[in-house]
């Protein structure tokens, strides 16, 4: 099991992202630019519980 904090921005529905906010403990399908593996983890927001799309957060 891997833990990091990391910087996030949800995209915009106009971005073609999400269209409702993310709560604290969501768990996304994840994948990454790098590789094409798609893999989940428990986003656990640092300084927030609700984050809508177009903003950012510490997770």
């Amino acid at each position: 099991m891997s833990n990091f904090i990391a910087q996030l921005q949800y995209r915009t529905p106009q971005e073609g992202g999400r269209e409702t906010p993310a709560f604290s403990k969501y768990r996304p399908q994840i994948k990454f630019d790098f590789d094409e593996m798609q893999t989940s983890g428990e986003q656990t927001f640092i300084d927030k519980d609700i984050v809508y799309p177009g903003r950012k957060s510490k997770r």
